[in-house]
């Protein structure tokens, strides 16, 4: 087994892993917890751990009939749910033509193919015990590049193996043709052991020999693992999540998102001794009868314990404007350039032409991303960068958030960005930013999405529903107040400077053309596919946490007993409108809402005539509508631009997270309303691909009204004409999806007093913060003033 390297005892063999740490630290039900993909990443995913998007769970060989592989996207992974050592992993590289892909390592493969394959899978032939298992489709993870210049065939990901929230050792694993593009050493794959403390490649282990260099003549070690400090707290907490005393946590570097797990393992291999040339044995004594309470601790004690110098001085980050200096490093040669840094890029780009003149190096058979060397002040940059048509902006590089981690930002450099000086560069003036918000708002203010998506034909289509049994609406729609065509062609004339206010409008341009396109579509067969791409559509994650809150609902809700009447309501609310000044805002009474309330842009508060609230619901009303809707649209018209009040682009799932989480203040475990935004969310993937009937039976068997099943119904069935076909109004999901999020942002420490600076979404905070125009909020929710 090439042991030898070791020199000394301490090294982990398989008996001693199992008697010594994976039967003592790790219980049955964990360990079959474990097992399964499927239930491992739902869970981690659901607590805040990145997990890859689940496309499709195939059970039966029912449900392998009733597959689409025309669905599919072009790039995708088939993996068994129970499986061990990589095996019965197909990796799709791309789709050659209808019905047939090719592999990462080449090979072409079927559609016939893929199914036997999964009745493979399903027949349980690669999963720890031969029983049945689950075949899982997932997307493809595309890696970032960890080490220069090295071509793989396949998904490279990180091994860290844990004992007690403690990061123990690591490895990077690098696929091979022999390996047939899977990360598994056994198969022939390539380990480089990683320093746990620094995050740098040591030594690396090929069919259990070690090797002097990877292919191309490309050093083993020195080469630093991104975000090296998040992956080891995502390996920790996922041990927390997963009870289990010790296992192996799998992390992919993907290009766009950073950090994400793929698998847990209770059995972990041991070939990440011979990687690193490290015994494994001897560190787990170390830590052994430590008792560790949080994952920071465990990294922190595993790099005191671990580190060749513990007492190791952090190095400083930079400290740099939006602009910055640097050389682009060529074929031995020099080039100065102008770079921009811009946190709200999640990539790094260069201008096309400017790569074509210093003959940057393709990254593999990509058409549009090259290998970028550059030094900005004392930091050097390896990196990805893609080819963009830069030929009109100020700087030919652009810096994307991914590159940015050795860098502090200063907001007050900013001017420096926006008025360029001298050499004759185009001048990107503040009022040119005016020009360009009156712009866009103009052109959003005429859309009135959900005007255009009340049927004209309501009253009517609903009576008749409740005569039948049978009968599904069949709504007609109001006629497009303006040339939605014409209004798209001009959108498309508007250009945006590439900085990082720039980028917020060309985002928000973005949105409103799904806007349009959605308008457009209404009543036509790719209505659906507009709604997806502007709301998004509920992950299969999402909806089994739905599932789960949906569960503990009540067998029935207590009737509450004292009503106030829409006008007494109105009143009401008027007097917490008084309380915090806002004097210019109306109340109004309209019939056929779709909702009770509805907070409109024109400093009007709707509530539908006919409804009745109870003390308790008004509070929650008031509270969602005029301490979280009013408020955030009132600040952001302190702020220098119309977008801050109107919203900032896709800002309606924080936006509806922030209003359900302040809402449920007020009201008392088990209440309806609590419940509201979980079928909301589990009728939008019902409507995906059942009927109107099917939608309304749905809520009304969750033990919800008549008229609640109804109005459910019509929120997600709106903008389809026959409502028998499949098909549905996606953005009743973003409520439960907003209020994760929420969740999630207020448990890493987040302030919700960032978010009343305006109409934006949670991920837009450091842009406004470091914004130099930036206003604080006047406006705040009682419960935050105090």
């Amino acid at each position: 087994m090439g042991f030898s390297i070791f020199g000394d005892y301490g090294i982990l063999g398989i008996n001693a892993r199992n008697l010594d740490y994976i039967r003592p630290f790790n219980s049955k039900k964990a360990k079959y917890f474990a097992d399964s993909k499927l239930k491992t990443k739902q869970y981690l995913s659901a607590r805040g751990i990145p997990v890859p998007k689940l496309i499709a769970t195939i059970r039966t060989r029912k449900d392998l009939t009733k597959l689409d592989f025309t669905n599919l996207p072009d790039s995708f992974v088939i993996k068994p749910n129970a499986g061990y050592g990589g095996e019965g992993i197909i990796v799709v590289a791309k789709k050659l033509r209808e019905g047939v892909w090719e592999t990462v390592s080449g090979k072409t493969i079927t559609e016939e193919d893929f199914r036997e394959s999964i009745e493979d899978i399903l027949d349980g032939k690669y999963s720890l015990a031969s029983l049945p298992d689950i075949a899982l489709i997932e997307t493809r993870l595309i890696s970032a590049e960890l080490i220069p210049n090295l071509v793989m065939q396949g998904l490279p990901d990180i091994r860290i193996v844990m004992f007690k929230l403690i990061p123990m050792l690591a490895m990077l694993r690098i696929p091979t043709p022999t390996s047939e593009g899977k990360a598994n050493v056994h198969l022939g794959g390539i380990g480089i052991g990683v320093d746990i403390v620094t995050g740098k490649t040591t030594s690396a282990t090929q069919y259990n020999k070690i090797i002097k260099e990877l292919p191309g003549g490309i050093p083993t070690s020195g080469h630093q693992i991104p975000h090296w400090e998040k992956i080891l707290r995502i390996a920790s907490e996922a041990q927390l999540h997963a009870n289990l005393g010790f296992l192996a946590v799998d992390i992919v570097m993907d290009e766009n998102v950073g950090p994400v797990l793929i698998e847990i393992n209770a059995r972990s291999g041991l070939m990440v001794q011979i990687a690193n040339r490290i015994p494994l044995k001897a560190r787990l004594e170390r830590v052994k009868g430590l008792k560790v309470e949080s994952p920071e601790k465990g990294v922190k004690i595993s790099r005191e314990l671990f580190g060749k110098d513990s007492k190791q001085k952090k190095t400083k980050k930079k400290v740099v404007g939006f602009v910055s200096p640097g050389e682009i490093l060529s074929n031995g040669d020099t080039h100065r350039i102008t770079a921009e840094l811009n946190p709200t890029q999640a990539n790094t780009s260069i201008d096309k032409d400017l790569a074509k003149k210093l003959k940057l190096t393709k990254v593999g058979e990509s058409k549009n991303k090259v290998h970028l060397k550059l030094i900005l002040g004392e930091s050097r940059i390896t990196t990805v960068a893609e080819l963009a048509d830069l030929s009109k902006a100020d700087y030919k590089v652009i810096l994307g958030r991914k590159d940015l981690g050795g860098f502090l930002i200063d907001p007050t450099l900013q001017e420096s960005k926006i008025l360029p000086k001298g050499n004759g560069d185009s001048l990107v003036k503040k009022a040119d930013y005016a020009s360009l918000d009156k712009q866009l708002m103009e052109i959003d203010k005429k859309i009135k999405l959900l005007h255009h998506l009340k049927p004209i034909n309501l009253a009517a289509e609903k009576h008749k529903f409740f005569a039948s049994k049978k009968s599904n609406p069949h709504f007609r729609y109001p006629a497009l107040r303006f040339e939605a065509e014409a209004v798209l062609r001009d959108l498309e004339k508007i250009t945006f400077p590439t900085t990082p206010l720039g980028e917020i409008f060309r985002a928000k341009k973005v949105e409103i053309q799904n806007k349009l396109n959605l308008l457009l579509a209404i009543g036509k067969p790719e209505f659906t596919d507009f709604s997806r791409k502007l709301y998004g559509f509920p992950s299969e994650e999402v909806v089994a946490a739905a599932q789960a809150i949906l569960a503990q609902k009540p067998a029935s809700f207590t009737p509450e007993k004292t009503f106030l009447t829409a006008q007494e309501a109105a009143a009401e609310l008027q007097k917490v409108l008084l309380s915090y000044g806002l004097k210019q805002w109306k109340i109004s009474l309209k019939e056929n809402l779709a909702s009770d309330a509805l907070a409109g842009k024109s400093n009007s508060l709707f509530l539908r005539k006919a409804a009745l609230f109870s003390p308790q619901r008004l509070q929650a009303l008031a509270a969602h509508e005029i301490e979280t809707h009013i408020l955030r649209a009132e600040n952001g018209k302190s702020q220098p631009y119309q977008i801050f009040s109107r919203g900032f682009a896709n800002y309606l799932e924080t936006e509806e997270g922030l209003a359900i989480h302040n809402q449920n203040r007020f009201l008392k475990a088990g209440n309806e309303k609590q419940f509201w935004m979980v079928v909301g969310l589990l009728a939008v993937e019902k409507a995906a691909n059942h009927s109107f009937r099917e939608v309304f039976d749905f809520v009304q068997q969750q033990g919800f009204s008549r008229e609640r099943s109804w109005n459910t119904a019509l929120k997600v069935k709106r903008g389809l004409s026959d409502t028998r076909a499949a098909g549905c109004f996606t953005k009743e999901q973003v409520y439960f999806s907003g209020l994760q999020k929420i969740e999630k942002f207020l448990a890493e420490g987040g302030d919700l007093r960032d978010l009343y600076l305006g109409k934006i979404k949670i991920e837009d905070i450091p842009f406004v913060k470091n914004f130099s125009e930036i206003k604080p909020a006047k406006l705040l929710p009682e419960f935050l003033e105090k």
